[in-house]
């Protein structure tokens, strides 16, 4: 099953993501090292992590820090990772020829929405703001059977937008190109309107209260494997999640919010009520807090014999 794929990858994952501006390189040559362990230490406010010793216990494992660029919309983000550098020095900003000169030269390679990492940031980490990706460079370490990569992404300015440090990346799962497609779509109270706002590079539905969650009649007899409602924070953290949930065609936005479950990312486990009974503590639609956005993941299945699986549809909503 897809989503037990995903999590098994994803509760591995950290990965290492900038975004920023940029200006125009020149013509590089450059002549560096070729990567050794040492590559693999980076640097943030002032203490060093090691991925490579961090990967000695997980098959599938990526870095990433996320970097705010939607400064319209900067309410929703918080956090920064400027102080983050790799162990020669590149970091936040940093041109296209830096990275050359530091690492030497390599192919720049055009960001492909059905690449493997790709998808796993587009579907495992759908917090992470891919919209300013454009092209990347890539540098490869061996050790023993294990790949490792250092990946530099690009903006359309050529300057450092994301660092991601990989791990046996042919190992992770490799979602469908082809994605669901659940026909699900809002029905607003009347006088109230349902709107859209580009968050974070995410369309993200503006959701009034009272507002039902609806299903296109002809996508009602594709067999739902379910949906995962998520919540995220202004960090992007993981706040809130959900088992596989059905959704009642015109079930009320409020009742499909409860469906999630409150997350404590530290301990990897939900938030409990009740403990001595493990009961879950559910989402209070009324007492959401500060959040960037929702998410509900659909899964679609075609069934019978020859089921066809498919990538999951992101759907991002805020409820005002």
């Amino acid at each position: 099953m897809m989503k037990k794929f995903m999590k098994q990858w994803m509760t591995l994952a950290l990965a290492v993501m900038m975004l920023v501006t940029a200006v125009p390189m020149g013509n590089v040559e450059a002549k560096a090292k070729k990567l050794s362990k040492k590559d693999f230490e980076i640097t943030r406010d002032g203490k060093k992590y090691n991925f490579l010793t961090a990967s000695k216990e997980s098959e599938g494992l990526h870095w990433y820090f996320n970097e705010n660029t939607d400064t319209k919309n900067s309410k929703y983000f918080k956090g920064s990772f400027k102080t983050v550098k790799t162990k020669r020095n590149v970091k936040l900003e940093s041109t296209e020829a830096t990275v050359m000169k530091q690492y030497g030269k390599a192919k720049k390679k055009k960001v492909s929405k059905t690449e493997r990492y790709f998808k796993q940031i587009k579907y495992g980490q759908p917090a992470v703001d891919t919209s300013a990706w454009k092209n990347y460079l890539e540098y490869t370490y061996k050790q023993g059977k294990d790949n490792y990569k250092i990946r530099f992404y690009l903006n359309k300015k050529n300057k450092v937008t994301a660092i991601v440090y990989l791990k046996n990346l042919n190992k992770a799962y490799n979602y469908p190109n082809k994605e669901a497609k659940s026909g699900i779509y809002f029905k607003a109270p009347s006088g109230k309107k349902v709107t859209t706002k580009i968050i974070g590079g995410k369309k993200v539905y503006i959701i009034p209260k009272g507002t039902k969650v609806c299903q296109n009649k002809k996508k009602r007899n594709i067999i739902m494997d379910g949906v995962r409602i998520s919540q995220y924070s202004v960090k992007g953290e993981l706040i809130a999640d959900s088992d596989s949930e059905g959704i009642p065609n015109g079930e009320k936005i409020e009742e499909v919010l409860k469906k999630a479950y409150l997350w404590d990312a530290k301990k990897g486990e939900p938030v409990w009520s009740k403990p001595e009974r493990r009961e879950p503590k559910r989402v209070n639609p009324k007492k959401l807090g500060s959040y960037r956005y929702f998410t509900i993941a659909c899964y679609e299945v075609y069934g019978g014999e020859g089921a066809v699986e498919l990538a999951p549809q992101i759907i991002y909503l805020r409820y005002e």
